[in-house]
């Protein structure tokens, strides 16, 4: 991995983050499950990155299982708010 690789996974975070950090307001109104399902997310963008970085396909899988719970988080939380 080169060092442009590193500086552009490192500038993905920092956006991902601020956008969070923003809507914050908004993901607290949907309860826990929803910032739980967040957190999820971004686990799995982590692990996705360190699956480039270390060429492991460990970290696929993880990726993988991560971003399956961030959507079932995500859409149990927006169906009991809005049922």
């Amino acid at each position: 991995m080169n060092t442009l690789t590193a500086v552009l996974l490192i500038a993905i975070d920092v956006y991902i983050v601020y956008r969070t950090a923003r809507a914050w307001k908004d993901i607290r109104h949907f309860g826990p499950l929803m910032a739980a399902g967040i957190a999820a997310g971004m686990a799995a963008v982590v692990f996705g990155q360190i699956a480039v970085i270390r060429k492991d396909a460990t970290f696929v899988t993880l990726m993988e299982v991560a971003g399956v719970v961030c959507l079932l988080l995500v859409v149990w939380a927006l169906w009991r708010v809005l049922r």
